[in-house]
């Protein structure tokens, strides 16, 4: 396992988000940057992935629709201390709805970034717009961008 002092990730949106409505589901690309002292890879026995978890209602993993282990998205190439690069994320929105989709770094089988002290990502609240079901709003109000 990485030692929590040597853990440092961050995250940007650099692009998203646009629903797919004929999958019912959210994209964004993100720029992932490790700014700690080990490479980070996701292999080996204790790989890193970048995790999406599910905010409940009150901003906890106390309330629906919360869920720690929602999705997970391995590193395309090993992440060298300093290095950066764009990581494609595409998850289902009917799981999410109400909730907050959150960015965390997790090593597995050890511990999620965010227990260490380090950043997330919150993406954004979803909603059906109007309560139309093949539509998807954002946290303030406005349709998300369909994909093209």
């Amino acid at each position: 396992p990485i030692s929590s002092e040597n853990i440092d990730l961050s995250y940007t949106i650099v692009s998203g988000p646009t629903y797919d409505k004929a999958n019912d589901a959210v994209s964004y690309t993100i720029e992932v940057q490790n700014n700690g002292k080990d490479t980070l890879a996701s292999a080996g026995t204790h790989p890193v992935n970048v995790g999406l978890a599910i905010l409940g209602k009150d901003g906890t993993m106390d309330t629906p629709p919360a869920s720690l282990e929602f999705q997970r998205y391995p590193l395309p190439t090993p992440l060298a201390t300093g290095e950066k690069l764009l990581l494609p994320i595409s998850f289902p929105v009917a799981a999410t709805l109400g909730g907050t989709a959150q960015v965390d770094g997790v090593q597995e089988g050890v511990a999620w970034f965010s227990s260490y002290g380090q950043p997330t990502l919150r993406l954004d609240t979803f909603t059906r717009c109007g309560d139309k079901q093949a539509s998807l709003c954002g946290s303030n109000g406005e349709v998300v961008p369909t994909a093209p």
